[in-house]
């Protein structure tokens, strides 16, 4: 028995250009956050920073070709004490971009990953209140206390239905709280 093996040999070349010269394309019309500070305005697109210097009428541009991650940006701080641009994201990723030494950190799980594991259920509290439609949920300062963010009065009310459910099977004390969020700010009293 024989058998014919056929090979086939391309001799097409394809040109590879390889460039240092990346572009990156992203919208100026949908700004997210805005900070000011040392005479610059800092403005976050969903995944880009533009940086506007009002002394020199400059505009320049950090994306992922500098080191973003590219998910979509929530808000933006810019320390003028420390040189620092803090970018957090959607999904709860932050960066922090140090203008002096022209770096970014990137933060993942800041607290919560080690907090959680001395709140009982905060997994199982987490994945309901967002499965009910939460905005969020997650630690208050270093615990023990676990909040979400609701849109409306019945929303809140059927996560802290939600709550209840969850923390009653744990067999533990608790409190519910709910309370529409203060739009005023820290307030001095007298």
């Amino acid at each position: 028995m024989k058998f014919i093996v056929l090979v086939f040999f391309s001799f097409l070349s394809i040109p590879l250009c390889i460039s240092q010269e990346w572009n990156g394309h992203f919208s100026f019309n949908n700004s997210i956050d805005t900070s000011i500070g040392n005479g610059k305005i800092f403005t976050a697109s969903e995944n880009a920073i533009y940086i506007y210097s009002t002394s020199t009428d400059q505009l320049e541009e950090i994306s992922t070709i500098d080191g973003l991650s590219g998910d979509f940006i929530s808000n933006i701080y810019y320390s003028s004490n420390f040189n620092k641009l803090v970018i957090g994201y959607e999904n709860g990723l932050l960066q922090i971009i140090d203008f002096s030494s022209d770096s970014v950190l990137t933060i993942y799980d800041i607290i919560e990953k080690e907090r959680s594991l001395l709140i009982p259920g905060f997994n199982s509290l987490k994945k309901t209140a967002l499965e009910i439609g939460a905005l969020g949920c997650g630690i208050s300062g270093s615990g023990p206390s676990v909040y979400a963010l609701s849109r409306g009065l019945t929303k809140a009310e059927e996560v802290a239905s939600g709550f209840k459910n969850v923390i009653s099977r744990l067999g533990i004390d608790y409190d519910i709280y709910i309370s529409k969020i203060n739009s005023k700010g820290v307030r001095k009293s007298i």
